[in-house]
């Protein structure tokens, strides 16, 4: 690759080498999926609190915009083993997730996950739980257990820019009941989704 952009000086397009991916991100059909835990939670809180108390609305297309901001590996993958997690690493993790003892009150950051055992969960997800598991929440649970990992330098700053203009654009849009901008940002956001979904 050093020499192929050596020999590019001054060439009007970039190429692009793309490291090996672990077999764990490959799909193993044309419409299957990797080995990594989606979490998809839908969950209801079958009995309602005691008392009334305050209510607290989640912004679904402004937490799509603040996802943007999580921490993302840059380069090639590097396998290791152990429970051991740097917050300057992002990647993929197989984990033992911990005991979730909280169903009634609040949903499993895993979603409903049926099988028992380890599962891969990605950068976010292993934050996530490990946060949980702090004092300062508790802790909710245990620390999630790390077997092995596939992780790179991280960075939160990829999509910082256009994070940004997307939400100016969108709190603008939503204090000036602009529907036109409004949608506009929502297709944005879908298209550069979308494009990292197919890379």
């Amino acid at each position: 690759m050093t020499l192929l952009d050596t020999c590019r000086i001054g060439a009007r397009y970039d190429i692009v080498g793309h490291p090996p991916l672990p077999d764990i991100l490959r799909k193993k059909s044309a419409h299957g999926a990797d080995e990594v835990w989606e979490a998809r939670p839908h969950w209801t809180r079958l009995d309602p609190p005691p008392t009334p108390g305050e209510v607290t609305a989640l912004d679904i297309n402004g937490a799509y915009l603040s996802a943007l901001k999580t921490h993302l590996p840059l380069g090639t993958l590097e396998y290791s083993t152990g429970n051991v997690h740097s917050r300057r690493r992002a990647g993929i993790h197989l984990i033992t997730p911990p005991e979730w003892d909280h169903h009634p009150y609040l949903p499993n950051p895993l979603g409903n996950r049926e099988e028992p055992g380890p599962v891969w969960v990605t950068e976010p997800t292993l934050r996530l739980l490990q946060r949980l598991a702090a004092e300062q929440y508790g802790p909710l649970c245990d620390p999630p257990v790390i077997h092995e990992s596939f992780t790179s330098g991280a960075t939160d700053q990829l999509f910082e820019k256009f994070r940004q203009a997307l939400r100016d654009a969108r709190e603008k849009a939503i204090t000036e009941e602009d529907e036109v901008t409004l949608e506009y940002v929502k297709s944005m956001y879908s298209r550069i989704v979308s494009y990292m979904v197919s890379c």
